[in-house]
């Protein structure tokens, strides 16, 4: 009982980890493209809801992209 008491714990923290990582990781993605469409175009030129379209398909191309390795089965197919 106790193991599978830890072993949820760890599961839950690993969980709450990489919730937190990928948000951080969103909003670096975000400021990168803000800062390079003020530098191409003229400040203000970037809406903040195409902001937030760009930041968040570029962290989810790279998060499917970082969980594909070779012995995944989700993704490829043998």
């Amino acid at each position: 009982m106790r193991e599978e008491i830890m072993g949820f714990l760890m599961v839950l923290a690993g969980t709450i980890m990489l919730i937190i990582l990928g948000i951080i990781y969103f909003a670096v993605t975000l400021l990168i493209i803000k800062v390079a469409v003020e530098f191409i175009f003229e400040p203000g030129a970037l809406d903040a809801n195409w902001g937030a379209l760009a930041a968040a398909l570029l962290t989810m191309a790279s998060m499917l992209g970082g969980s594909m390795t070779k012995g995944s089965r989700i993704f490829m197919k043998q």
